[in-house]
């Protein structure tokens, strides 16, 4: 990611600051269901009445809980959804094998 991100930028690996923030983000309105959100519901209540079962995966992101607003929008749709959390935290190279 950061030797195309030096391509990109025209820079060489030395030049790019340990801390390189892309874009800051905004907390979002906790009571508005926005456009993905209500895209997603849709899919998984089109799965459901096809008869298939569905799985979300989300990632927390550090500063938001991705999985538990999706819990709470789905619970006010009247389903009943279940989290796995995983056992230790998350870092960027704890999935790369």
């Amino acid at each position: 990611m950061v030797s195309a991100l030096c391509t990109v930028l025209n820079l060489t690996q030395k030049q790019v600051p340990r801390s390189f923030v892309i874009a800051e983000t905004v907390d979002l309105d906790k009571n508005e269901t926005y456009a993905k959100e209500r895209a997603l519901i849709e899919e998984v209540k089109a799965q459901l009445a096809r008869g298939r079962r569905c799985q979300v995966f989300a990632v927390y992101t550090n500063k938001h809980d991705v999985t538990a607003r999706l819990e709470q929008l789905f619970r006010a749709e009247a389903y009943a959804p279940q989290s796995c959390v995983p056992a230790f935290p998350l870092t960027a190279g704890s999935l790369v094998p």
